[in-house]
């Protein structure tokens, strides 16, 4: 099926650099009526010229690369602009003949992409590696223990299943923990909890730079008390 359009793109490729090369362009509408533009004419870059070319681009790269990362603001919309420069990225590195060497780009190339995976590091948050944490749970307390993929704060946001409210901004009672400590193996140990009693647990992380990272709900139960033994939890 053939497309009309009214605004037209055609990409050669295989051209030889530094080259002179004469083109005419026709078009045709849906009757057949054709027209024809006058004889033009282009000269390619020369190998030099491109490399140039292309060097410029990644040094302007490189430098909106270096200000990006040192720039304060939100984690998702700093995650937009680096997605449209490592989009852009590709799109230089695509321009360049294959005919010209890489090697004079090839330290702008690796800082390029070192600044890109800094900044992917800043915009995504602590995972816990493994996924599933380490949750001991006794009648009156519960250790909880994971690991992140890199050093981060260790908190657990809680609340036992009558005050969970999980159509609250945050459905959680109370947060406990370590905020501002930065370990990749992370242990809170939650104290003064009631016996035989259902808890919602949240792990929470937050890396120096950039957004915290929260796991699903966990919801453990307390043990219950043997005979004889009294009931000191304190978190409701």
């Amino acid at each position: 099926m053939k497309e009309f359009v009214s605004t037209h793109t055609v990409t050669i490729s295989g051209l030889k650099p530094a080259t002179n090369y004469n083109f005419k362009v026709s078009s045709a509408d849906a009757r057949g009526n054709r027209s024809y533009a006058g004889d033009q004419s282009f000269i390619t870059m020369s190998m030099e010229e491109e490399s140039l070319m292309a060097k410029d681009e990644l040094e302007q790269l490189k430098k909106e690369l270096e200000d990006l990362k040192s720039k304060e603001e939100a984690a998702a919309k700093k995650a937009a602009t680096l997605q449209e420069a490592a989009k852009r990225f590709k799109e230089i590195l695509k321009t360049i003949s294959s005919d010209v060497s890489l090697q004079d780009l090839e330290e702008l190339t690796t800082d390029i992409s070192d600044t890109i995976e800094d900044i992917t590091q800043q915009v995504i948050p602590p995972a816990i590696i493994g996924g599933v944490p380490s949750i001991e749970v006794g009648s009156d307390k519960a250790t909880i223990k994971w690991r992140t993929n890199k050093p981060s704060s260790s908190l657990v946001a809680l609340a036992s299943e009558v005050d969970y409210n999980s159509k609250a901004r945050d459905p959680y009672a109370v947060q406990v923990g370590q905020p501002n400590e930065e370990v990749a193996d992370h242990m809170v140990v939650i104290p003064n909890l009631q016996s035989d009693t259902v808890y919602h647990f949240q792990i929470r992380s937050k890396a120096k730079v950039g957004p915290e990272g929260k796991s699903k709900d966990f919801v453990p139960q307390t043990v219950p008390l043997e005979e004889g033994e009294i009931d000191g939890g304190g978190h409701h």
